[in-house]
């Protein structure tokens, strides 16, 4: 935290050199233009949830949302009238355009909420991503139907060991024991790209993670090269993944867990992330007939602890440094501002002061409650790494090697493919 406070104490002194602006030239009042993915029933619980901010400040929250918030931002920020605020998906969005110097800085009151409502990893990312990490979700999930666990006698797994045992005693009864598949059209590959990630956090340290994603370090590194060694030993064996590589390559990742819902499953173990519940139907019940363990800890397995996590994350920047921006980051970063949307339903918060008692009642969001469990419990969480690297790699030749490594296993030639997109 120590450079949080140290930028604390820079944004003071900023704060009291800058001027004011008028928050409008119309006449209507302060307001601020925000701009985000979310649309549907999604925009109207984010409207809920700042709208507790409007009645504190007077303040207007305009909200526009888009399915192109990348290329639409990009458009307006090229023709200089870019909102006050966006919310963009992947974190590398808000690094690059912190690194353009596009990005307002994070105010001092901003600083402080975030120092007092995130862990110190989320926090330190977000100094340096000069945003505001407002909704998260779990990636490190393995999926599984526990009623035919209980019907089979299967234990759910406590360490990498044991997952494997499972696996060999599901292959020993006939079964293909993972569902997989990668097709995601032109994303195609990010779902193993979550899988080295993974590994990764559990076989090195996060320091080793954080340099990985800053590129000091190589994916032909002995950290990283193990990291997809392992994984050959998931999707390489034969009859280890349902239909092979032929269905990893042409099913759709939102259908790659159908299998497992069956009344006789045909896979039994899923490793995806916590949006994948919105693409089960919806007359399977969490709990009973689906649900989640996190993915194991790899050497020394300590069962009292809570393996680490990777997070996905929408993260705020702003682009206009007017008090009623700044008000409305700070908002943000505080965990009321999510607070009608987690009692909705399919919010899950990143604040780690954030009371699990405001999860909704009904049984979906219980299970939103059991994800922010996690959330809070683990000591050890990081932002999704092909999120935060240069959108060359990490959504470019990342995803492409990936998909070659599903395709042949050939873990050289792959990460050759990933290490083109290095700028020379």
């Amino acid at each position: 935290m120590k450079r949080i406070r140290r930028v604390l104490l820079a944004m003071v002194a900023a704060l009291v050199l800058a001027s004011c602006s008028p928050a409008t030239s119309d006449g209507t009042g302060p307001h601020i233009t925000v701009f985000g993915p979310y649309r549907g029933i999604e925009a109207e619980r984010f409207a809920a949830s700042f709208s507790v901010f409007e009645e504190r400040t007077g303040i207007d929250v305009r909200y526009t949302g888009t399915a192109s918030l990348a290329s639409e931002l990009q458009e307006r920020l090229d023709t200089e009238n870019p909102p006050d605020v966006a919310i963009v998906p992947q974190p590398a969005v808000a690094q690059a355009l912190a690194d353009e110097g596009r990005t307002a800085p994070l105010s001092a009151p901003t600083l402080a909420a975030i120092e007092a409502n995130y862990d110190t990893t989320l926090a330190e990312t977000m100094v340096v991503l000069q945003g505001v990490i407002y909704r998260t979700s779990v990636k490190s999930l393995v999926w599984y139907p526990p009623s035919a666990f209980a019907d089979r006698g299967y234990s759910v797994p406590s360490s990498w060991a044991s997952m494997l045992d499972l696996t060999r005693q599901l292959e020993d009864e006939g079964h293909q024991p993972w569902c997989f598949s990668i097709e995601a059209f032109d994303a195609t590959g990010w779902v193993a790209t979550d899988w080295i990630e993974d590994i990764v956090l559990r076989t090195a340290s996060v320091e080793t993670y954080e340099s990985w994603v800053a590129g000091d370090l190589s994916f032909d590194s002995p950290e990283i090269r193990r990291a997809f060694e392992i994984l050959k030993e998931i999707i390489h064996v034969p009859n280890r993944v349902l239909g092979g590589t032929s269905r990893a390559l042409s099913v759709s990742w939102t259908d790659a867990g159908d299998p497992m819902l069956e009344e006789a499953p045909r896979c039994f173990l899923h490793r995806q992330a916590s949006f994948y519940l919105s693409s089960v139907p919806g007359d399977i019940e969490i709990a009973d007939d689906l649900f989640v363990f996190v993915l194991p800890l790899i050497e020394e397995p300590d069962e009292s602890q809570l393996p680490p996590l990777v997070l996905g994350a929408d993260t705020a920047v702003a682009f206009d440094v007017r008090p009623e921006v700044d008000q409305f980051m700070e908002f943000l970063a505080t965990p009321e501002s999510g607070l009608a949307w987690a009692r909705s339903g399919g919010y899950l918060s990143p604040h780690a002061t954030f009371d699990l008692d405001d999860y909704g009642p009904d049984l979906a969001n219980n299970f939103d409650r059991v994800l922010g469990e996690l959330v809070i419990r683990a000591e050890t969480k990081v932002l999704d790494a092909s999120d935060r690297m240069p959108p060359p790699i990490g959504t470019g030749t990342f995803w492409r090697g990936m998909e070659h490594f599903v395709r042949t296993g050939d873990i050289d030639a792959s990460i050759a493919i990933i290490e083109s997109g290095r700028e020379p």
